[in-house]
């Protein structure tokens, strides 16, 4: 228990891949992320992306730097400061 608040590391996985998907990353480079597999992701389900789709790495600064602001919004807000974005 953090600051009152209960959390699991599921919760915790969770809010990364939901902070990373709503940044605009890649499904695949998320999946790749969290160990999920990247041949069949649900609805994306064809031959191009079974074949040609995969994980290049490309988006790993802008995935750090997602889950870093997300990071400062909740300690601004645990602070009981207003958020700056």
């Amino acid at each position: 228990m953090l600051a009152g608040i209960s959390f699991t590391i599921y919760d915790l996985r969770h809010t990364f891949v939901s902070q990373l998907l709503g940044a605009g990353i890649p499904l695949v480079e998320v999946a790749a992320y969290v160990g999920h597999s990247t041949r069949l992701l649900g609805e994306i389900d064809n031959t191009t992306t079974r074949i040609y789709q995969h994980p290049t790495g490309k988006y790993h600064d802008r995935a750090l730097a997602a889950i870093g602001d997300y990071l400062n919004e909740m300690l601004a807000l645990c602070r009981g400061e207003r958020a700056t974005a």
